[in-house]
């Protein structure tokens, strides 16, 4: 992937290429714990696929509330914690599709380094340049990714910074349950 004064030109070009996304409901699986914070604004901020700690705010969603399970890791061994599963309600300006090969051919990047174990490189990764130049610019409020644990699935990574900008939003709205929250406020 580009690095630098390209990424950052790179990205200026991607809101060519970024598409509305409206009234798309995606799944979020947080801890129980976390359940007064629904989308995360209180809470540190740590290393993440698109953001570095103390970086850019950004807010992952599954395609489903499966994906969503099995992105935090929370499925496929003992559940050692309570994890509350919630629709997200979408209201974006401008997403950019990660598999889209202009995309890609733009940012000279792959489906395998959009998937890599974040985890296992030296902070910033490539996929956190990206994340941290789109909050820069300013004018990209989501990134629809391919998932690590199955390429198959696309998640979506919400620029916080990118709702304000653009006026977009999302949004919790579960009066059954009663689970109700908005960004922007």
């Amino acid at each position: 992937m580009l690095t630098g004064s390209q990424l950052d030109a790179a990205v200026r070009n991607l809101v060519s290429l970024s598409r509305p996304l409206h009234n798309r409901v995606y799944g979020r699986a947080i801890r129980f714990r976390h359940k007064d914070d629904l989308l995360g604004r209180g809470r540190r901020i740590t290393d993440q696929r698109f953001n570095v700690a103390g970086g850019a705010r950004i807010l992952y969603l599954g395609h489903d509330y499966y994906i969503a399970l099995q992105e935090t890791q929370a499925l496929g061994g003992v559940v050692l914690s309570a994890w509350v599963i919630f629709p997200v309600w979408v209201h974006l300006n401008a997403v950019v599709h990660l598999r889209d090969p202009k995309v890609q051919r733009l940012l000279q990047t792959d489906i395998v380094e959009l998937t890599a174990n974040f985890r296992a490189l030296p902070s910033p990764t490539p996929t956190q340049q990206l994340g941290e130049a789109c909050r820069r610019h300013g004018r990209i409020d989501g990134l629809l990714f391919p998932s690590a644990i199955n390429r198959k699935w696309t998640n979506l990574a919400v620029i916080e910074q990118g709702l304000y900008n653009l006026t977009s939003s999302i949004g919790v709205d579960d009066p059954d349950n009663g689970l109700s929250d908005k960004l922007p406020p």
